[in-house]
């Protein structure tokens, strides 16, 4: 990133350009510390414990960010798009709940200035093969996250944690499992169903789970229409594709 960076400084170009350096899961546990470490995060790459859904990210856009700025607010990769289009001018489509939320107040907060509080305060987790519709797990409000199915790797089988690759599990009949991840970040210590915290919290991430399943609306599977053998890269031009290209 500093190498890009400079770059950027030596075209001139920086002030005209937003960097952004994230990535798409936690640490993969099959590849050791090869595969990123967690920390204290529990799990890894494949679930949607912590640790496989947490992920670093750094931007840079001089003159726009203020340097050395560390937020901790809830964010999602699921917000760059509606962020791109708040700052660029791009008006999004009316009648449409998109996923992302703007991220513009916190990343473009100058000194002096307070950054919005409007921001995303929840998030929904998903997996293809959960017994909810549609395809929720989890959800998250602020410091408290409700698991309703639980579920390890495939990108792991062994560990000393076995969460992190056991099979699927329902955890609903026992009324989720309920964590502050803000003060128990390993997600190691659930809430007893009889506490103050988990009656105040867990029927208020209850219900926002039945109202999100209800308001999405399922669309065909982009992925169920399957590829086309023109669209495949190729060396070379020749037919039939894919089976006759052959790269050096």
């Amino acid at each position: 990133m500093g190498r890009l960076h400079s770059l950027l400084d030596e075209l001139g170009i920086a002030k005209q350009t937003l960097s952004i350096y994230s990535a798409d899961n936690g640490g993969s546990l099959q590849w050791g510390i090869l595969g990123g470490t967690n920390g204290n995060l529990r799990c890894g790459k494949g679930t949607t414990w912590e640790g496989g859904v947490r992920v670093p990210a750094v931007v840079r856009w001089p003159g726009f960010v203020r340097p050395g700025t560390v937020l901790t607010s809830l964010t999602s990769s699921l917000d760059w798009f509606v962020t791109f289009a708040a700052i660029s001018g791009y008006t999004l489509d009316r009648g449409v709940v998109y996923d992302g939320w703007d991220l513009s107040g916190l990343l473009f907060t100058h000194e002096g200035q307070t950054a919005d509080a409007g921001r995303r305060d929840r998030f929904f987790y998903h997996t293809s093969n959960s017994p909810m519709a549609p395809g929720l797990v989890a959800v998250r409000y602020g410091a408290w996250k409700l698991h309703f199915y639980t579920q390890g790797s495939h990108c792991v089988d062994t560990f000393p944690d076995a969460a992190c690759y056991a099979p699927p599990l329902d955890v609903r009949s026992r009324g989720g499992l309920l964590y502050n991840v803000e003060r128990d970040v390993p997600e190691v210590l659930p809430l007893s169903n009889t506490s103050y915290e988990y009656r105040q919290w867990a029927p208020v991430l209850w219900r926002m789970a039945a109202d999100y399943a209800a308001s999405v609306a399922t669309a065909e599977s982009q992925i169920a229409k399957g590829s086309s053998p023109e669209r495949f890269p190729c060396c070379s031009q020749c037919s039939p594709m894919p089976t006759c290209c052959q790269c050096p």
